[in-house]
């Protein structure tokens, strides 16, 4: 059975009220790791080539957490699937930026992708240069096939994301388990346009869906991180 459910996030108290049927739980409201959200801006501030620095956004692993939703009619009750996951603004900026954006991505149009390529990559830099504008709480991603993962979500909408890249300044890698409260946003929402535009910013390719728009975006608020780095741990022995 699916059951209705709503979120309130409330930033001064920092919590996530999820109310499920005539249920109500409070999630706290957590902000993203350092590492990983340093790390995810120092992608799109790259200064090598654009060739290069498109490669960094598009192919990184750092945008693409697997996503863990849950169906308990299943034997085996956990999906997993690999999504894009975005930082994004707050949303108060996406609304006011939101017409220049799809202005500059209209201008795309109609000229091959390597011609773009390099004012793609300085869009997208351009998006994450004030650091006051970032919603610290949240990741964006879009739902393109309305599959298990939608269904899940829809009955309930606590998810694990789970992150691990590799950092080769240290020579390290890293990785974070980080649970999360899923808000089902319409194709109506600014904040679905502004994720629409992120997910098809480095597309080379394109991709049937079988319908004209992604089903929805999601705002994934952070309620939980565990960072799940493998580290040495042995010691020296006598």
């Amino acid at each position: 059975m699916t059951h209705k459910t709503t979120q309130f996030i409330d930033r001064e108290g920092r919590k996530i009220i999820l109310t499920r049927g005539e249920v109500k739980h409070s999630f706290p409201l957590s902000p993203i790791p350092n590492d990983l959200l340093n790390d995810l801006l120092n992608i799109s501030f790259s200064d090598e080539e654009s060739v290069n620095a498109q490669k960094l956004i598009e192919g990184n692993m750092l945008h693409k957490p697997i996503v863990c939703t849950r169906n308990v009619s299943h034997p085996f009750i956990i999906n997993v699937a690999p999504k894009i996951a975005r930082i994004t603004l707050r949303d108060e900026v996406i609304q006011d930026r939101l017409e220049e954006l799809e202005g500059k991505f209209l201008s795309f149009q109609g000229r091959s992708y390597s011609t773009t390529q390099s004012e793609r990559h300085q869009l997208y830099h351009e998006l994450f240069l004030t650091h006051s504008e970032i919603d610290p709480v949240r990741f964006g991603a879009v739902e393109m096939y309305g599959a298990n993962t939608y269904s899940n979500i829809l009955d309930d909408p606590r998810v694990t994301l789970c992150f691990s890249w590799y950092r080769p300044q240290t020579e390290e890698f890293l990785a974070y388990h980080i649970n999360c409260i899923a808000e089902i946003v319409p194709p109506s929402d600014p904040f679905y346009k502004f994720m629409r535009i992120l997910r098809t910013l480095f597309s080379t390719t394109f991709l049937e869906l079988g319908k004209p728009e992604y089903i929805c975006a999601y705002k994934l608020w952070i309620s939980e991180t565990k960072e799940k780095t493998l580290t040495d741990k042995t010691g020296f022995t006598e």
